[in-house]
């Protein structure tokens, strides 16, 4: 009886259940990986949702630069903007706050930024990387604009997620520029070196390609209805 016991506990033992479990330590390059990966899986996603298709026919007589501005005015947002290049990342979740907060481990990587802005504005500063956020926000120091860089995200993808906006995609418009229009509910905006992706339903949609890159890269979403696009310069929707 007592061998048979013996063989019991030696059992157990083995099997770990007289052991403490240990601790995984947390892996910031790990962490950073994972993230890394996740973000490309949602960029091949947004490529290939049943849908989608190719309509170069819309991106006539348009020019993009990179460096352009994101304008959005709604009192509540839910927006996501990635940059896939250098993987950093800028959640903006909600009513904007003002308040930026590391989400990775080494500080100016990433931000979450929480608050009350009404009029809210992204905008790309310079060829250093730097991105400009304006609106309603408040610090430590009352309202204030945020500033926020980002390093070598030139080339960076631009998620905006929310529901029943009014989003106003422009370019520089230094030289006269076209400004790019999208109004209605829009469910997710992809914008960034491979174009723009617009889900959900629009009643304008202008959707146009970065320079330098194939038209190929521009999606469409079928049943939205696009505003035709005139030669270049005469804009309907530019003031």
């Amino acid at each position: 009886m007592n061998y048979i016991f013996l063989l019991c506990a030696l059992s157990f033992s083995q099997s770990g259940f007289s052991q403490t479990p240990a601790v995984p330590s947390f892996s910031t390059q790990k962490f950073e990986s994972q993230v890394a990966d996740t973000l490309r899986q949602i960029s091949r996603q947004a490529k290939t949702l049943p849908g989608i298709v190719p309509h170069p026919q819309a991106w006539t007589h348009v020019e993009m630069r990179i460096d352009d501005w994101i304008t959005i005015t709604e009192p509540s947002l839910n927006i996501h903007v990635t940059g896939f290049r250098s993987f950093n990342e800028i959640s903006f979740n909600g009513d904007l706050q003002g308040i930026a907060t590391p989400i990775f481990a080494r500080p100016n990587y990433g931000y979450i930024l929480r608050g009350a802005g009404v009029n809210a504005e992204v905008r790309r500063s310079g060829f250093d990387g730097d991105y400009v956020v304006n609106g309603s926000f408040t610090d430590n120091n009352g309202p204030a604009p945020i500033h926020l860089t980002l390093a070598q995200v030139a080339l960076a993808e631009f998620r905006i997620r929310q529901t029943g906006v009014d989003l106003t995609i422009k370019p520089d418009t230094f030289g006269g520029r076209d400004r790019f229009i999208i109004k209605g509910k829009v469910d997710t905006a992809v914008l960034g070196k491979r174009g723009l992706a617009v889900l959900g339903t629009c009643v304008a949609s202008l959707a146009f390609p970065p320079k330098n890159f194939p038209l190929e890269s521009a999606w469409v979403i079928p049943h939205l209805t696009p505003v035709p696009i005139p030669p270049w310069g005469h804009h309907p929707a530019t003031p």
